[in-house]
């Protein structure tokens, strides 16, 4: 880095303080403390500024407690300081005066994924979606979750294949996706993992269960939902249950690749591979 840039940065700090522009100074200032954090007295003007715009959402809060400007203007400056916990805490007041807020709704999600709580914040991003499901910022970053989250706990199985609640937030991530055959074949890859667990193979006999319920209401709106019902046979054990709904939906769409693939792992698990090849 060129130290005239942090310079620059600096003054610029301070010539926002002039105008109580609090708001810039602190984005300056942190800038500055990013690129040199030994620079001269940055910690001190950095908390003053950041006390100046304090003050002054404050005080627009206390004059119209449903500003959500002022209550996002000082969570952005929050996150921007590595405060996350008070940042959320204001995206979270926010929600409450207005549950239909996408700003407060986005920010909060992008909170939790900067500390790898991906669920949280595409739990958070899906909420925003439902007021506006074409915003594409909310979008990209819904998207972006689902890629993090995936590499995060599959790293963390990787590392520990013991690691239940890392196995479930991948099955998680790919329901949201609405990946059903990735989601079943990670709950089948946790199921080797525990194989001699009495508890966990109860648990995946349950989430078959469950699931074939929701595949079945899925059949009834959308009849090209039906290989949905075959993916919670085969979460629920049920093979050849499995094989013969993927085997009704080639035989009624030959050139349906997904229902294909699907009826050769059936085959394949059933050590038809002959048949499957």
């Amino acid at each position: 880095y060129d130290p005239r840039h942090i310079e620059a940065h600096f003054q610029q700090g301070l010539f926002a303080e002039q105008f109580a522009d609090y708001a810039t100074a602190v984005r300056e200032f942190i800038e500055v403390k990013r690129l040199m954090p030994e620079y001269k007295d940055i910690d001190h003007k950095l908390a003053q500024a950041l006390q100046e715009e304090e003050e002054k959402c404050h005080n627009e809060i206390e004059n119209n407690p449903k500003n959500s400007t002022a209550y996002l203007t000082l969570a952005d400056l929050y996150y921007e300081a590595g405060r996350l916990d008070l940042a959320a805490q204001l995206c979270e007041e926010v929600l409450v005066i207005d549950p239909k807020n996408i700003p407060a709704r986005t920010n909060l999600g992008v909170i939790y994924a900067s500390v790898s709580k991906y669920i949280k914040a595409i739990v958070e991003y899906k909420k925003a979606l439902l007021v506006d499901s074409n915003n594409q910022t909310v979008l990209d970053n819904l998207h972006i979750a689902y890629r993090l989250g995936l590499q995060h706990y599959r790293g963390s199985v990787e590392q520990d294949p013991q690691n239940i609640r890392a196995w479930d937030s991948l099955i998680v991530i790919h329901k949201e996706r609405g990946d059903f055959i990735a989601m079943i074949e990670t709950y089948e890859e946790k199921m080797q993992e525990f194989k001699n667990d009495k508890k966990q193979l109860r648990s995946f006999e349950e989430f078959g269960k469950s699931y074939l319920a929701h595949a079945l209401a899925a059949m009834r709106r959308d009849s090209q939902e039906v290989y949905q019902v075959g993916l919670a046979y085969w979460g629920m054990g049920e093979d050849s249950s499995a094989e013969k709904v993927f085997q009704i939906i080639v035989d009624n769409h030959p050139k349906d690749l997904r229902a294909l693939y699907l009826l050769c792992r059936m085959l394949l698990r059933g050590y038809a591979s002959a048949e499957a090849l």
